[in-house]
């Protein structure tokens, strides 16, 4: 075969011999040798070597399906879809654990360190590093190649899940081009947490590789390298983090504020904690409000009652969903949660932000009921589906979202401007709760959701003067919601 790309009748027998009547993609089953077809698993015109070993008997299905991929791309591409079915998150110990083995992998790596370098004992013998220290932080740190069994994700800096198309992507292009920059990680005694560079080792390992390039500090300061990851990913924009993600760090990093905070003496507000705050990291007041927004966002996100969850893209990444966290923060956060800081004092009866979470919680599941519930199905894509497709496209939200809060306040009798701009952040009954759900019934019953118009797929666009002027102009009102009109 030296030379030629055609498999002779002979070799494709001795592929058989070797796999069996068995697809080389999933292992599944075929029933005779006519169900099968022969092809390279390195491609020979990219340099594949045309002996037995590089061939590989093929379904006539999988074969077709992979278009450009060689075998083992498109192989391990369906095993990742795999993977990520039918989880909602998947981290890097997930993926790690899944190609290494229970078994073996999260092993603590032996070391021993002295004042300028570190012995660490694996399989392959004793590896004695230099140390080398940050000229800015003085840390220590050393570079090395790792085996992955000893790796784990730093939970604590790196809460982000991993993402199927991106791991994807340099899973081909990590094949043929060297990796640049080492992940980051921190020797914790001797646990080895990886914090940056997840994607990069998570797509290396499912390509087989056994040992990672990595920058790895001994004990570092915590905080200073959350502010540092944090800083390196928003205001510096190295890769800017998902909206989901840095709402998670900055929560993390105002929580552990807030603890601190909560010990000292003085004013009990968000206002005072928000002076805290800016002295103690050191920040503006913008970058300071962002950190404890994202604390009362990840309360009311994770609260377990809160259905809207299972909907937003980032929380659960086994299907096409209807929501991200941008757009959640951009519409139903904005509008139903007060805007901080308040002079409320913490213990006091006029601070009511857990009655608010609370509030927003219940008025949520009140909407998915009433929108999502039996009729998000994007692969029947039927009237149903298509009704709250056109609900949650990026302009309607932007625009019936402030539209349902102007109608809600004058229902529950909040003329107050201040009122109105706080209108969940009091304590409400389940009549409310019932005024709330009637109005929510009536706005979706609008003709303009169902409406076969053409333009009104513009809705789409993420302008929301242009989708409010657009339901407006269908008669969709806030008179409309409260009852008023046809």
């Amino acid at each position: 075969m030296t030379g030629s790309r055609q498999i002779t009748e002979k070799e494709k027998q001795e592929v058989l011999a070797r796999q069996g009547l068995r697809c080389f993609i999933d292992n599944h089953p075929v029933d005779s040798a006519d169900d099968l077809e022969f092809d390279h698993i390195s491609p020979y015109s990219e340099g594949g070597p045309s002996t037995i070993d590089n061939i590989a008997a093929v379904c006539k299905k999988h074969n077709r399906e992979k278009s450009t991929m060689t075998l083992g791309q498109y192989r391990d591409r369906l095993a990742l879809k795999r993977f990520f079915e039918g989880a909602n998150k998947r981290r890097l110990d997930d993926l790690l654990e899944a190609r290494l083995g229970a078994t073996h992998w999260g092993q603590p790596l032996p070391n021993e360190v002295d004042d300028n370098a570190i012995a660490i004992f694996t399989e392959a013998g004793e590896q004695k590093l230099l140390l080398l220290t940050c000229a800015a932080t003085g840390e220590q740190y050393f570079f090395a190649s790792i085996p992955a069994l000893f790796v784990r994700n730093d939970a604590e800096l790196q809460p982000r899940p991993l993402e199927v198309d991106r791991l994807w992507e340099l899973y081909r292009h990590l094949q043929t081009h060297t990796q640049l920059a080492p992940a980051v990680c921190r020797l914790v005694g001797k646990d080895v947490l990886l914090f940056d560079g997840q994607h990069k080792a998570a797509a290396q390992v499912w390509a087989g590789r056994t040992a990672l390039d990595c920058k790895v500090y001994i004990n570092p300061e915590v905080r200073r390298l959350k502010e540092t990851n944090l800083s390196a990913h928003d205001k510096l924009r190295q890769m800017p983090f998902y909206t989901s993600t840095l709402l998670e760090k900055y929560a993390s990093m105002a929580t552990e504020d807030w603890e601190t905070f909560l010990l000292r003496t003085g004013p009990k507000t968000e206002s005072a904690f928000l002076d805290f705050v800016r002295t103690v990291a050191n920040l503006s007041k913008a970058e300071a409000l962002k950190r404890i927004r994202s604390m009362i966002y990840r309360d009311i996100l994770e609260d377990p009652d809160n259905t809207l969850r299972d909907y937003i893209t980032e929380e659960n990444r086994g299907r096409q969903n209807p929501l991200t966290m941008y757009r959640l923060e951009k519409t139903f956060l904005a509008e139903f949660v007060a805007a901080p800081p308040l002079n409320d004092e913490f213990e006091s009866p006029a601070y009511h932000r857990d009655e608010e979470r609370e509030n927003l919680v219940r008025l949520l599941n009140i909407i998915v009921a009433e929108s999502l519930t039996g009729r998000w199905a994007p692969e029947k894509g039927d009237d149903g589906h298509k009704k709250a497709a056109r609900l949650y496209s990026a302009g309607a939200l932007r625009a019936w979202v402030p539209m349902l809060k102007d109608a809600l306040a004058p229902a529950l009798q909040l003329f107050d401007q201040e009122d109105r701009k706080r209108i969940l952040y009091r304590k409400l009954d389940d009549a409310d709760f019932l005024t709330m759900e009637r109005l929510v019934q009536r706005l979706f019953s609008h003709k303009v959701w169902t409406d076969p118009d053409p333009a009104l797929n513009d809705l789409r666009y993420d302008n929301a003067k242009r989708a409010k002027n657009m339901l407006l102009g269908a008669g969709l009102t806030t008179n409309w919601i409260l009852g008023g009109g046809a």
